[in-house]
């Protein structure tokens, strides 16, 4: 079995359609609905363009996406924790994404 991650957004929109939830799941669908930062659709359109114009792992983008970071401070610390350092086009490029969604 392969493991994909997915958003925060994702999750929500998954778990919100279920009826039938476990405790477990009620508590993360909670997490989800306070947490989320974007909408599913601009999620996936956000991890899509991400893939699509940086060499960023799956996980690490899944991670901006949930984060939505719009300083360097705040992306140089998320790709600190995955042992990442980008070149300034690269920052730039996430945070300019960011900055046009939000």
């Amino acid at each position: 079995m392969k493991k994909i991650p997915v958003s925060i957004s994702e999750v929500m929109d998954i778990l919100s359609k279920s009826d039938h939830l476990s405790d477990e799941q009620k508590a993360m669908l909670l997490y989800a609905e306070r947490f989320h930062r974007l909408s599913v659709k601009d999620a996936k359109k956000a991890i899509a363009y991400f893939e699509k114009n940086t060499d960023l792992p799956d996980e690490v983008i899944v991670k901006l996406v949930d984060l939505v970071p719009l300083s360097v401070g705040e992306l140089t610390a998320i790709l600190s924790s995955y042992n990442l350092t980008p070149d300034e086009e690269k920052i730039n490029t996430i945070l300019d994404y960011f900055k046009g969604i939000v």
